[in-house]
């Protein structure tokens, strides 16, 4: 039998799963120099894009984008690594995996925020 557990509000963008997800992502990949600085803007862009949400809204969706980009990035990247040998092939396609997975979760939230300012929009008017 399922049992259903509410997710936790969100009052703060470490409350957000993609941002949990990403900062232990970068934690991970820290250790190799040219990918820590893309592997930790992640976090970083989600927890502005979180901040500024009403404020900016283009900017809070555009940083969301640049999230996604640099998701798209590290699995290049580690993708790069595989091949070089530099990191064991199966912590690579995990990692890689999960930068896929929380690329999505990161996609699902900005059609949330766009979605719920669209609404207050209409509501304004």
């Amino acid at each position: 039998m399922y049992k259903y557990q509410p997710k936790r509000p969100v009052k703060s963008f470490q409350d957000l799963d993609v941002y949990q997800q990403t900062h232990n992502l970068a934690i991970k990949v820290a250790k190799h120099s040219q990918l820590a600085p893309t592997a930790l803007e992640i976090p970083k862009l989600i927890a502005t894009a979180h901040s500024i949400r009403f404020a900016d809204q283009n900017q809070a969706i555009a940083n969301l984008e640049q999230a996604m980009l640099n998701c798209n990035l590290m699995v290049v990247y580690l993708d790069q690594y595989r091949d070089l040998k530099t990191l064991p092939i199966i912590e690579v396609e995990q990692i890689s995996k999960d930068y896929l997975t929380v690329r999505r979760k990161i996609l699902n939230l900005q059609r949330s925020w766009q979605k719920f300012m669209n609404i207050n929009k209409l509501n304004q008017k």
